[in-house]
């Protein structure tokens, strides 16, 4: 059974819940609803090459990038409730309007 690290998962999803508010303005708004997919699989993917990089167990490396893109999208929520103004819609960088 992989073992994984609750310090590493909180760290995915703190980081990826900055480095997602800032650049969802830069994504068209109809492919917001897909960004919890493809941050599962992004984060999965970095945190078995990680692991595999450090020599740990490649599953257990994606287990917590699957488990920190839960917490990404966990954040993202909590802090859409308290805080609606800083969290929005369009996030940090505007996609250029013609």
């Amino acid at each position: 059974m992989p073992t994984v690290n609750p310090g590493t998962i909180a760290f995915y999803g703190s980081a990826a819940s900055l480095v997602v508010q800032a650049f969802k303005g830069a994504i068209p708004e109809g492919y917001h609803k897909q960004i919890p997919v493809v941050l599962m699989f992004v984060l999965a993917a970095i945190g078995a090459g990680i692991s595999l990089s450090y020599g740990n167990d490649p599953v257990a490396g994606a287990f917590e990038g699957l488990f920190g893109a839960g917490a990404a999208v966990g954040l993202y929520q909590m802090a859409r409730g308290v805080v609606p103004s800083v969290v929005n819609g369009t996030g940090w960088l505007k996609l250029k309007q013609h």
